[in-house]
């Protein structure tokens, strides 16, 4: 009974692209129809409509619960729609739908991602942002299941009791580091933090009686989400789920949860009398009483509408779907649904032409013992009208897909009409009249130096070094008489006339130890000097639409051996610039596939290797280390000074104290730390190191690889281009080591991206409206061989 509870893992995992399927044509109106309006009639005097989705992977299961949603709330007045997701999550993410915010962006922050990740979920959304004001969305799962929750929910506590004046002595870090445990990793920490934990609610439990004698509402809201978590806590820290293998999970595992559900929608619907609610959830959920059935480790299961059912009676309806043939599962892959056994009631009901059927159970005529695969497609048998009130039989399902583009919903999309062509400027050079140029560039040491910037003076020519320091530069003869420029952090620039330019460069080292730096200490605080940086960056990064050029490189090596070796060009377009929110889409200029023995989706170090991995490598972007709100949460220190093109430049080590998602990035990571180069004359970020190691132990719980040894090595750096800095390079290195449990194949992967950004453009933007994926097979990609024979590109992992 393992799906209705292992939705929890699903809150952190990247998820392979797939197609949308097809719509098979099936409408309320017409299941209305064709049953004589039994499914109206049944759900008119109805409070609670409880629609389970099965193993939440059924597409059509969504779309039939969609149209049921709108005609709830259309015909009968259902104004609330109650998900199995986290009670704050859907509390916070409801008060910002309220007060105009996004509704995509709110729901993505607070809805397990099984559902709003999915294509099929995007209509939901869609009509969630249509009635605004008209619907509510509340939470009544224990379980954290988005941001809010993990990342805010403590935060916001102590801004809601300072705002009424309540004085405490409540530890929110050490809350706040619970919570984030709670949320990233569904577990929690041990005896010793549970004492402390019991203390720290305990004070927060007082603040919040407190806060009762002048916002009653309010403060039991809080008082029930700390009920509700602190319920969460008991649980993991009794039977903590990391440690269960999906084999030994058992159903009656899930009944302390399934208790506080059905509190926390109880405790809302008291709050709220008048409020008829639709709940959203696994079918199991919505159960009521398994105990007429054959399956021992059913009888043992006490679902929450068991609770519900107590409290409401026949007001409760309870409707799960059963399907005949086709495939579920989360994205890709799929499972095949299994035959319907002779004479279980989806066997019979696929002798009807129906597509689609309505089973009334409260009215079934015939014998209540009978067999179904209604939960998780295992064959019960079993007094089913004491279990669920109605089926919805759909003759054939299939798979959900994973939301792309063309399925996402955008509440204010940018304006398209005007159509994009396709640009044709871009880094190659008409093939007549050229001229390579090759050169290593060394420090005074004879040490090489990677990524330097190389670019003729007062053109859009140029490129980088490699890890070797050696480049190589296709240039228009006409071009001769002009002048290359090295620059690079640590290094004095120099200036060289083509002419005069010989293989072999030689750059003056600027890179000082901060004992030979006189500074005073209290004008160099190294806080200070990023919260400096963090402050300038809408000042000194674009915060407007623009274009640029990208060429990346990936290799993917096992054991040293090269499966991948691909080549791309992409045209990006970046809406709002620097916002922090990796608005970016792109259409493929070229691509080039060199080596391709490995699938791309095969494993994370493999799916770094995509075009457009940009939004983890642009680090100044969509990085939390520069957060204003996070500085706390990170140890800075001043270790020297180097200089880039004639100015002088802090060069700071940083290392994170929680080693969360929320302040590294990354799941599951044991140390984040790195240096960042500010300027010191604008403070604009120039350059930053970062190392991130995992926690292979964790991982280990989870995956279908046994690590040994797993990191993240990424060096990024920027470049004033007019006005504003932007990403010039970066370079990106996943490591991992260990055992295929399934294949059980030892393996060494080393996934490496390098890209290099060239052509900004600021004026006459093409706005593209999709990013392109790379295919799983990348082979079905046209080779553009006249282009790479002309395109200028840089040597890099060469």
């Amino acid at each position: 009974m393992r799906f209705f509870f292992f939705i929890i893992l699903f809150a952190g995992c990247t998820y392979t692209s797939c197609q949308v399927n097809n719509d098979l044509g099936f409408s309320l109106g017409d299941l209305l129809q064709k049953n004589n309006g039994l499914l109206e009639d049944r759900l008119q005097k109805i409070r609670l409509v409880a629609l389970g989705d099965g193993t939440h992977s059924e597409s059509n299961v969504i779309k039939i619960n969609i149209e049921i949603v709108k005609y709830l709330h259309e015909e009968l007045g259902f104004n609330t729609i109650a998900f199995e997701s986290g009670i704050y999550d859907l509390f916070k993410a409801n008060k910002i739908i309220k007060d105009d915010g996004d509704v995509s962006e709110a729901i993505s922050n607070s809805i397990f991602p099984i559902w709003s990740n999915s294509c099929e979920f995007q209509e939901l959304i869609k009509y969630i942002h249509e009635k605004r004001g008209e619907i509510n969305i509340v939470g009544f799962d224990n379980q954290f299941s988005g941001n809010y929750s993990t990342y805010e929910s403590i935060e916001d506590l102590r801004l809601l009791l300072q705002k009424n004046e309540i004085n405490n002595s409540i530890n929110f870090e050490f809350l706040q580091g619970v919570f984030i445990r709670l949320g990233e990793e569904f577990s929690f920490n041990g005896e010793k933090d549970y004492k402390l934990f019991e203390i720290e609610l305990g004070k927060v439990k007082h603040c919040l009686q407190s806060l009762r004698n002048t916002n009653t509402s309010e403060a039991d809201f809080w008082l029930q989400y700390i009920k509700s978590t602190e319920n969460l806590v008991n649980d993991y820290f009794e039977n903590d789920p990391n440690s269960v293998l999906v084999a030994d999970w058992k159903a009656k595992m899930s009944n302390p949860r399934d208790a506080q559900m059905a509190d926390n929608l109880l405790f809302y619907m008291s709050e709220n009398p008048r409020e008829k609610v639709i709940c959203w959830g696994a079918s199991a959920h919505f159960a009521n009483d398994f105990s007429t059935t054959n399956n021992d480790e059913l009888r043992q299961y006490k679902p929450m509408a068991y609770y519900l059912k107590q409290k409401f009676g026949s007001q409760v309806y309870s409707i799960a779907p059963i399907i005949g043939s086709g495939t579920f599962g989360v994205f890709e892959p799929t499972d095949t649904i299994p035959d319907n056994l002779d004479k279980s009631i989806e066997f019979e009901l696929s002798k009807k032409e129906s597509y689609y059927q309505f089973v009334d159970l409260r009215s079934r005529d015939a014998n209540p013992l009978f067999t179904s695969s209604a939960i998780e497609y295992t064959p019960i048998q079993a007094e089913w009208n004491k279990i669920f009130d109605g089926f919805i039989y759909i003759k054939k399902s299939s798979s959900t897909s994973l939301v792309n583009e063309d399925c996402f919903f955008r509440a204010k999309p940018k304006d398209m009409s005007i159509e994009s062509t396709m640009d044709k400027k871009n880094n190659s050079i008409i093939e007549q009249n050229l001229k390579l140029v090759k050169g290593r560039i060394l420090s005074e040491k004879q040490k090489e130096v990677p990524f330097c910037n190389i670019s003729v003076k007062n053109s859009t020519i140029g490129t980088i070094s490699n890890e070797n320091g050696n480049y190589q530069l296709i240039i228009p003869i006409s071009t001769e008489m002009d002048t290359v420029v090295f620059s690079c952090v640590g290094f004095e620039t120099r200036e060289v006339s083509l002419k005069d330019l010989s293989e072999l460069v030689i750059l003056e080292s600027r890179d000082f130890v901060l004992d030979e730096v006189m500074v005073q200490a209290k004008t160099l605080n190294p806080k200070s000097i990023v919260e400096k940086a963090i402050v300038n960056i809408p000042s000194n990064y674009i915060q407007e639409d623009y274009n640029a050029e990208i060429y990346s490189r990936g290799i993917l090596t096992n054991h040293d051996s090269v499966k991948i070796d691909v080549e791309n060009v992409v045209k990006i377009y970046d809406e709002n610039g620097y916002d922090n929110k990796g608005n970016i889409t792109s259409r493929r200029i070229a691509f080039k596939n060199n080596e391709c023995k490995f699938r791309m989706q095969t494993t994370s170090v493999a799916a770094a290797l995509k075009p457009l991995y940009l939004e983890r490598i642009d680090m100044v972007s969509t990085s939390p280390l520069l957060k204003k709100a996070n500085l706390n949460k990170y140890n800075f220190k001043l270790i020297g000074t180097s200089e880039y093109e004639g100015v002088k430049v802090y060069k700071i080590a940083f290392e994170s104290k929680l080693n969360s998602y929320r302040y590294s990035g990354y799941y599951y990571i044991d140390k984040f730390e790195g240096l960042i180069y500010i300027n010191s004359k604008d403070y604009s970020i120039i350059k930053i190191n970062a190392y991130w190691e995992y926690n292979v132990d964790k991982i280990n719980k989870v995956g279908e690889f046994i690590s040994d040894k797993e990191f993240i090595n990424l060096r990024v750096a920027y470049k004033k281009n007019l006005n504003n800095y932007f990403l010039n390079y970066g370079n990106y290195l996943r490591y991992q080591k260990g055992v295929d449990k399934k294949n059980d194949i030892f393996y060494e992967l080393e996934g490496k991206q390098t890209i290099y950004i060239s052509l900004i453009e600021l004026d006459n933007i093409d706005v593209i409206p999709t990013k392109q994926y790379i295919p799983s097979n990348s082979k079905k990609l046209i080779k553009d061989t006249l282009f790479w024979k002309n395109y200028n590109k840089p040597i890099i992992n060469e």
